[in-house]
């Protein structure tokens, strides 16, 4: 009987250490799922697209229909961008990429000198630093005391017959300021006339 009563305690105890296990295991996969869940989110926390387009009436760049669209997330480290401009020529000294980013996160950005610097990112792979920076309401971006990047720290741009542009985006997200996913960005492209007589603007606001 002793012997009988010992099986049994020892039978029980196995059973109760195995559904321990069991609970710990789910325990474990739950938090790993979680963990993983939080770790990719910090990665992409916003994934967008946009696209805007200019008729021939509104722009002096394209013959036809001026076209811009992309996507964009804002991941833990870097602002990430891809922007397609359907230009139909290549000016690498003189066509230009910019963004404003709203800096300050009053979701305004308003024309003129503010917290709000833009980003100009030229077609031939060179950025600009600049002590202070101006844009104007109608989609012109002025720079002064410049010191060109190159190679541009910012982006890769790349231009395809019949295809137009491509810009790649990558600005460290500790360069923003304050700017979050709901923040309003101010995107422009500048083209830069055969003739090389003017620069000729377009800008839109990108908002969620």
């Amino acid at each position: 009987m002793i012997r009988f009563e010992s099986w049994v305690d020892s039978a029980r105890a196995l059973r109760g250490i195995h559904k321990l296990a069991l609970v710990l295991m789910a325990c474990l996969c739950v938090f790993a799922v979680l963990f993983a869940y939080e770790y990719l989110r910090g990665y992409s926390s916003l994934y967008e697209t946009f696209c805007f387009e200019w008729g021939p009436e509104e722009q002096d760049i394209v013959n036809g229909t001026l076209r811009i669209e992309g996507t964009f997330e804002w991941g833990k480290k870097y602002f990430n961008m891809t922007v397609r401009i359907n230009d139909d020529d290549y000016y690498p000294g003189g066509d230009c990429l910019g963004l404003v980013f709203d800096k300050n996160n009053n979701s305004v950005i308003e024309p003129g000198f503010s917290d709000d610097v833009p980003y100009y990112l030229a077609a031939g792979n060179y950025s600009w630093y600049w002590k202070w920076a101006v844009h104007y309401g109608d989609g012109r971006l002025v720079t002064a005391d410049c010191i060109p990047e190159i190679p541009s720290p910012f982006h890769t741009a790349t231009f395809k017959e019949n295809v137009g542009y491509t810009f790649k985006i990558f600005i460290p997200r500790g360069s923003l300021g304050k700017a979050q996913p709901d923040s309003p960005i101010i995107i422009l492209f500048g083209d830069i006339s055969i003739q090389m007589i003017k620069m000729n603007w377009v800008s839109a606001r990108i908002e969620r």
